[in-house]
């Protein structure tokens, strides 16, 4: 190459194919094959309803050194791993439609691999990450991947099966519609961009998404450190390997990195949305020399530790690396009902505490669980509640930030078990949330623990054996009804899985269990006319529970501790 660093020309697809590089190698910095099948969906749609020569934007690449002749894509790839599983999906149908067309199959097969290679199997694409290359070569060489199934993989697959199925329903219209789709694709416009050096690239790769809206933030904040860093080759190299460190810690779950990131900021004091993050990111760093911003991006891997332990439970390493030793068991299961919950903007504020009063932990913990729990069935705005977390974690006043959080939930348990009981639904498998609670208000009332905990309901599941004044119900609103909150408790699961103790009995063989286990939860149960009134019972015993559990959370939002006695520990070992 001359001594320019960029270098720009139009190209058909099937020009830049032929280029004289033996392969476009995917770096394993880049994102993982990421499309959703609404883009593929789009991005095939509109190749075949356009005219020859639809254009697909650029492609940028930085261009090899010596005589490797591997030069690695910068931006496009997402377009280029669609085209080719358009190419496998047309070859797939030649099959699978008998249409004996050697011409076509041998255009494929060269634009797929390198004609001269063809018996090695020298794929033009490739993949430095070695789990996409395998996935990717097995479906262009039409080889059998045998190893577990991963998201990556999933979504190769469920991409080039979207594909086929646009495909073949224009087959069926048109049967000359592959060879008009081929010309298509083989006349696909775009401008190849290469780049001299990574630097030159990375500036590039910025100034042409520079609106945000092509591209993640992820993915422009990613580029921006090392397009910051990229004047020194030994900063570069450590930067990159920090990166990939980082999307490691997140599996490669491109919608997880984006929102931790989010998080992260906020948990520095500086609220931000999605859209406006990579903005205040380079507002913030626009001045700074390549050693802060290496520095940051080594507290962001170590934040991503913390912040991935903290969203998938994973306590173990947040147990060994606290100042203080916690109760694991009561930290692991707060944590697994956050996640039950579905909520996302208290996951910034975790990380902030974490990282800066971690001796605490378990106790703020506790009270921001309850809040979010509250908040979660009370009126309100998240959007309120993410300026709260972040201007605490801005001012970091504790008693601040608590006393705003229970002047927005307490007094209003009216409200709270209104909107609880219309939401809250039993789902077998996803009643994590449900059993969280009802082994709270147990662990109160029978000042125990179960070993096994597990939901029981107390008028049986199975419609066919219905209390007697159950009988005229129909089969849809006998489900909502025994699925109800107040048709819920907690047992053994031994005792649940027993034919001869529980099983799926009706609720008259089961009060006697009721009456004798010795727990108060259970003996409460009689108080209500199961047996005559079940639809009375169950709306009744519903509401008193809804307005227990909006009690032991108020209570939890004031003293970060989920049990009632006074004098307890504060669940710390």
């Amino acid at each position: 190459m001359n001594n320019k660093k960029i270098e720009a020309g139009d190209y058909t697809y099937n020009k830049f194919i032929e280029k004289g590089t033996d392969i476009h190698l995917v770096p394993s910095l880049q994102r993982p094959y990421t499309w959703s099948t609404k883009e593929v969906n789009k991005f095939i749609n509109d190749v075949i309803t356009n005219e020859t020569g639809y254009y697909i934007g650029s492609i940028v690449m930085v261009s090899s050194e010596g005589s490797t002749k591997r030069d690695e894509i910068i931006d496009g790839q997402q377009r280029l791993t669609t085209i080719s599983l358009i190419l496998v999906a047309i070859r797939k149908s030649l099959v699978k439609n008998n249409i004996n067309d050697t011409e076509t199959q041998n255009s494929i097969l060269n634009l797929l691999v390198k004609p001269q290679h063809n018996s090695d199997g020298l794929i033009r694409l490739m993949f430095t990450n070695e789990n996409s290359q395998s996935i990717y070569e097995s479906i262009v060489l039409d080889k059998p991947f045998v190893s577990a199934k991963t998201d990556v993989q999933k979504k190769f697959e469920e991409n080039l099966n979207t594909i086929s199925d646009v495909i073949e329903k224009n087959v069926l219209k048109n049967k000359k519609f592959i060879k008009e789709f081929i010309e298509k694709i083989l006349n696909l416009e775009l401008i190849f961009i290469t780049c001299s050096n990574k630097s030159s690239a990375y500036i590039l790769f910025e100034s042409i998404n520079a609106t945000g809206i092509s591209l993640a933030s992820t993915d422009l904040i990613k580029n921006s450190i090392l397009q910051k860093v990229a004047n020194s080759s030994e900063l570069l190299s450590k930067s990159e390997e920090k990166w990939l460190e980082l999307e490691k810690i997140f599996d490669e779950d491109a919608s997880e990195i984006k929102t931790f990131l989010r998080h992260e900021w906020i948990s520095r004091g500086k609220y931000t949305s999605h859209t406006k993050i990579f903005d205040d990111f380079k507002d913030h760093f626009s001045e700074s020399k390549p050693e802060v911003i290496y520095d940051y991006l080594v507290e962001l891997v170590d934040s991503a530790q913390i912040y991935s332990s903290i969203r998938h439970a994973s306590t173990e390493y947040l147990y060994d690396k606290n100042e203080k030793r916690f109760n694991v068991a009561e930290v692991k299961q707060s944590l697994e009902f956050l996640s039950f919950l579905g909520v996302d903007q208290v996951y910034s504020v975790l990380l902030f505490v974490y990282k800066n009063d971690n001796k605490n932990f378990r106790k703020e913990l506790n009270k921001f669980v309850a809040f979010q729990f509250l908040y979660k069935y009370l009126p309100g705005s998240p959007s309120v509640v993410e300026k709260k977390f972040a201007n605490f974690c801005a001012k970091k006043d504790k008693n601040k930030i608590h006393t705003e959080l229970l002047k927005l939930c307490e007094n209003k348990a009216e409200d709270f078990v209104e909107i609880f009981m219309e939401k809250i639904k039993y789902k077998k498998g996803k009643s994590g949330d449900i059993q969280f609670l009802l082994e709270k208000i147990s662990q109160i009332k029978d000042g125990g623990l179960f070993e096994k905990p597990t939901l029981e309901h107390i008028i049986s599941q199975n419609p066919k054996q219905r209390e007697e004044s159950l009988e005229k119900v129909t089969v849809n609103d006998y489900r909502i009804l025994v699925n109800s909150f107040g048709n819920l408790t907690i047992v053994e699961r031994d005792d649940n899985s027993s034919e001869d103790i529980l099983g799926n009995k009706n609720f008259s063989d089961k009060k006697e269990y009721f009456m004798n286990t010795g727990k108060v939860s259970h003996k409460e149960i009689s108080d209500y006319n199961f047996d005559k009134l079940p639809k009375l019972a169950i709306k009744n015993r519903g509401d008193n529970l809804a307005n227990e559990v909006y009690e032991l959370f108020i209570e939890a939002l004031r003293s970060g501790s989920f049990k009632s006695k006074k004098g307890d520990d504060d669940g710390e070992i």
